[in-house]
């Protein structure tokens, strides 16, 4: 089991990242009007996405430490991958939203 500390940084780094997704997602569902924008909403939404995939290593470890039930812990990531998905669809559409732009 886990000592106190050691959950105390996980949740610390799962806050931290929450953070980052959610201010990454918000900066980047900005409209670009020219290509620097595009290129800044790129990268917000890139590092969302990083922060999707870091974030569900110490969210299991925490979940599985405090004995969340398996569809406890299913539906979690369930809802870290549908945003995964929707987030990389908006960035993969964007290629052809924002050509115009060029």
């Amino acid at each position: 089991k886990l000592s106190y500390g050691m959950k105390m940084a996980e949740g610390d780094l799962i806050q931290t990242l929450a953070d980052d997704i959610w201010f990454h997602s918000i900066e980047g569902n900005r409209k670009p009007v020219n290509m620097e924008e595009v290129e800044l909403r790129r990268k917000h939404f890139s590092i969302a996405i990083s922060g999707l995939y870091k974030i569900q290593r110490p969210i299991l470890s925490i979940m599985n430490t405090e004995g969340y039930s398996n569809a406890e812990i299913e539906e979690w990531m369930d809802l870290i991958n549908t945003s995964l998905k929707l987030v990389q669809a908006v960035q993969r559409a964007d290629k052809e939203r924002f050509k115009y732009l060029e």
